[in-house]
């Protein structure tokens, strides 16, 4: 059921914003749109659903708090953060997108606790993120940081 829930909100309101699988969306026109823009990218619902586990509900409503505009990294990196109003640290998300290879970087803060962190504790991070990551402020400081591949 809740893997429904996820992928009904995650999808609900992004239908026009789609784009076949088939296509390359043109990763600039994301820029300055809300996080909750990058799920319709194609290829990251699966790639959320797969991460989520039994946090989607918990990441189908952080995707919609507010937060800054998707930003394009390195030419790379689509990336924003949303969070609740008491504050990324309390509830929120951090969500980037490497349009090259395909991996994500995500951080789901539930409750005060850091619920999903991929990849995980010990892989680095690409060192063009470090400045999003720390507007953000509720990434662990045993994040690491590395120059992407």
């Amino acid at each position: 059921m809740r893997r429904w829930l996820l992928a009904g909100v995650l999808l609900a309101g992004t239908a026009a914003a789609a784009v076949p699988e088939d296509e390359s969306p043109e990763d600039e026109s994301y820029v300055g749109r809300p996080l909750l823009a990058l799920v319709s990218y194609p290829n990251l619902p699966s790639l959320l659903r797969q991460v989520s586990g039994g946090q989607q509900g918990a990441m189908a409503r952080a995707v919609r708090f507010d937060g800054p505009g998707l930003e394009l990294t390195a030419g790379r990196y689509l990336n924003s953060y949303a969070c609740a109003p008491k504050g990324c640290a309390e509830d929120g998300v951090f969500l980037a997108y490497d349009t090259e290879e395909g991996r994500i970087f995500l951080m789901l803060v539930r409750e005060g606790s850091m619920v999903i962190q991929v990849p995980p504790r010990r892989a680095p991070w690409p060192d063009v993120l470090e400045a999003r990551v720390a507007a953000f402020g509720a990434a662990p400081g045993s994040l690491t940081y590395a120059p992407p591949p």
